[in-house]
């Protein structure tokens, strides 16, 4: 992989291609979200049918007028109107004068069984403060996808004494001006943002085997590969998604979270030293030239396909063989701060071992959601926002529940699991999450219907979550041998631009 590259290499030759009314607040209080058993990691997805299209209202609704409700065979439904004339439950800043603020980009990945990967920040509060956060989400210009129709949202979790994500504050649950967003105040300290997607839009597609693929290299004149114009071209909206601080240049941490995703490798003291002395670096940091430096050396290293070589890694960053983003959804993130000045910064990867995303999902449904009783020890929870439906379950017996959930009835939805009709084991003594519910469309009025039934499992054993557990990536470069510690000549200017 790129890591074990740098210090095979000795000569190289690249082209470079230089190619944001406030009404008084009625004090929003942080509300804690119970904890609650740990439940296991997120579910798969669901389809259902839709309702015609028709002509959009005018009239605007305020989600608060619409509640679920059980029918008879244990059926809860509800019904909603359309989400582009619902109204949105926020108090905007009238103005930012004043404001403190803080920002980075991140991004949201989607990986091989519709597991979301994200980026992770830590917010830092010297004073108790009034705090605007919004999250924006873009899109390169060539991408399958429209940034505005991927649902999104964020988890703002308080760290404890130990710097770990403790407490579930509160999360995002409005959009405005297309950006989601969230205003509370937040005492001093230090905080986790945890950016979500509910995985109903931004999905993983599988790679169609009879797609050409664009050609990442070519041979030049004197018989040495090149990096293709087309392919540095889409290393410009890679190095852009993981410059997260704007600043043209990749840190260790940023360069860390790219080699997370693409190859679910750490870059080590040894290994980032290696990259120091193989490409260009300033001010301690790989400057793009250094990026197209790095991914030439994995193009000419020997042995290797540079075709796949390369491909893979693109893939890993949500890209299609035709280069086109359609697995991953960068956003910008900024927090505004009334009374004090914010640190925002990011920590690492979201995780399959500390799953802040499912656990933010279903303790915000169990805190905020409509609680059905199916049996004494057997509920559902039913949570309900302008944007979206998602339902969780807590089994407090001391056996494993078989759930099976009959969603055929539902009208206009689009849902994560993308099934009409599953089973699922709930374990013992835990709950988890169900499914997530959008509308279809959004100008017209969705139902989401469900009927429940339950059964003993036969078997008391966790099962393997339904919602994805596998680690975000394979490794795409688990074939490679272990990189050797002699480093090699850093090319010269010469070398670089012939």
């Amino acid at each position: 992989m790129m890591l074990q590259t740098c210090n095979k290499m000795q000569g190289m030759t690249l082209e470079v291609e230089q190619t944001y009314k406030e009404k008084k607040i009625e004090s929003s209080s942080n509300h804690s979200v119970i904890n609650r058993s740990r439940p296991s990691s997120a579910v798969s997805s669901v389809k259902v049918r839709s309702r015609r299209e028709s002509g959009a209202s005018d009239r605007t609704y305020s989600v608060s007028q619409t509640n679920f409700e059980r029918l008879d065979g244990n059926i809860v439904q509800i019904k909603l109107p359309p989400a582009q004339n619902t109204k949105q439950n926020i108090n905007p800043p009238t103005t930012l004068k004043g404001w403190s603020r803080a920002s980075s980009k991140g991004c949201l990945f989607v990986g091989n069984e519709n597991v979301i990967t994200t980026h992770l920040f830590k917010l830092d509060l010297t004073f108790a403060s009034n705090v605007w956060i919004t999250m924006e989400n873009y899109l390169p210009e060539k991408s399958q996808n429209d940034a505005s129709c991927i649902d999104s949202g964020f988890f703002i979790y308080r760290r404890d004494e130990d710097g770990e994500a403790d407490e579930l504050v509160s999360f995002s649950e409005s959009i405005f001006e297309e950006k989601w967003c969230w205003r509370g105040d937040l005492r001093s300290g230090s905080y986790t943002i945890v950016p979500f997607t509910t995985g109903c839009r931004l999905r993983h597609k599988e790679t169609d085997e009879d797609e050409e693929e664009v050609k990442l290299t070519r041979t030049d004149q004197n018989g040495e590969v090149q990096l293709s114009n087309i392919f540095r071209k889409t290393l410009d909206d890679i190095f852009d998604i993981c410059d997260l601080d704007g600043d043209m240049k990749l840190s260790r941490e940023e360069f860390n979270c790219f080699q997370l995703i693409t190859s679910d490798e750490q870059v080590d003291d040894e290994a980032w030293n290696i990259v120091s002395d193989s490409v260009e670096m300033e001010e301690g940091k790989i400057t793009k030239r250094g990026f197209y430096e790095l991914h030439l050396m994995q193009a000419r290293e020997e042995g290797v396909d540079p075709q796949e070589e390369l491909m893979d890694s693109l893939i890993a960053m949500g890209f299609t063989p035709k280069l086109s983003l359609n697995q991953a959804c960068p956003f910008h993130l900024n927090v505004y701060t009334k009374d004090c000045r914010p640190s925002l910064k990011l920590t690492s990867l979201s995780s399959s071992e500390n799953d802040l995303l499912n656990k933010g999902f279903v303790q915000s449904v169990i805190a905020k959601g409509k609680q059905f009783d199916f049996t004494q020890k057997l509920r559902l929870y039913l949570y309900k926002n302008a944007n979206r439906v998602t339902a969780a379950v807590e089994n407090q017996n001391a056996r494993s529940v078989m759930l099976t959930c009959d969603c055929t009835s539902s009208e206009n939805i689009v849902t994560k699991r993308r099934e009409n009709n599953f089973s699922v084991e709930i374990p013992a003594q835990s709950s988890m999450l169900l499914d997530h519910a959008l509308p279809l469309s959004k100008r017209n009025p969705w139902t989401y219907r469900c009927q429940v039934a339950a059964v003993e499992a036969k078997s008391s054993s966790r099962p393997r979550s339904e919602m994805g557990s596998s680690s975000r990536r394979t490794s795409v470069s688990s074939r490679h041998s272990t990189a050797s510690s002699v480093r090699r000549k850093k090319p010269n200017s010469a070398d670089i631009f012939n």
